[in-house]
């Protein structure tokens, strides 16, 4: 089931609807936020936040933003600059994480069922764990400021060991990124 605080304007989720983001993760190329409340600020929320696929860039970018306060509350240049938007655009494509099963037929797909590698790690930067980086890396740069953090934290590696693996990692299997 996909979050109810995410929603797409394609009519149907398909192979042209979605981006890739790494191996068999997908997620749509516009994203809608709905009715989330700002963390960071009390009684207000976005009340739509529109997240579209940059071809070129090939990354997210936050193209639409709407916040409404409670009744009668201003929305002002203070109460914006107090909004992470780069927060809630991660969270928006977090939601909406898709795991593309073949012929068109997706299901949500949870970060949390990248595991945790630690017992492999202990085999070093194999082909297997540079590929598992490479796709925890590919994802979390959608999802987070710090996809190095996430691998370490996956592998429970340190973080320079982490940085050494994704440059291992880029050399072999993402060359054409970045």
């Amino acid at each position: 089931m996909i979050n109810p605080h995410v929603s797409t304007p394609c009519e149907y989720i398909n192979a042209w609807s979605v981006v890739p983001i790494a191996d068999m993760i997908m997620a749509p190329s516009v994203i809608l936020l709905h009715n989330v409340p700002i963390d960071e600020v009390q009684g207000y929320m976005i009340s739509e936040m529109q997240v579209r696929w940059n071809h070129q860039s090939k990354v997210y970018e936050t193209t639409a933003l709407a916040v409404q306060g409670d009744i009668g509350a201003p929305v002002n240049g203070v109460l914006l600059r107090k909004i992470p938007v780069d927060k809630y655009r991660h969270l928006a494509v977090r939601l909406f994480l898709l795991l593309y099963k073949g012929n068109d037929s997706f299901t949500p797909f949870d970060v949390s069922s990248f595991g945790a590698f630690k017992y492999e790690a202990g085999d070093g930067p194999t082909d297997k764990n540079l590929k598992r980086v490479a796709c925890i890396y590919r994802v979390y740069k959608h999802i987070s400021d710090s996809p190095r953090k996430a691998v370490a934290e996956a592998f429970g590696i340190a973080p320079s060991t982490a940085t050494i693996w994704i440059n291992d990692a880029r050399a072999r299997y993402m060359r054409d990124e970045e």
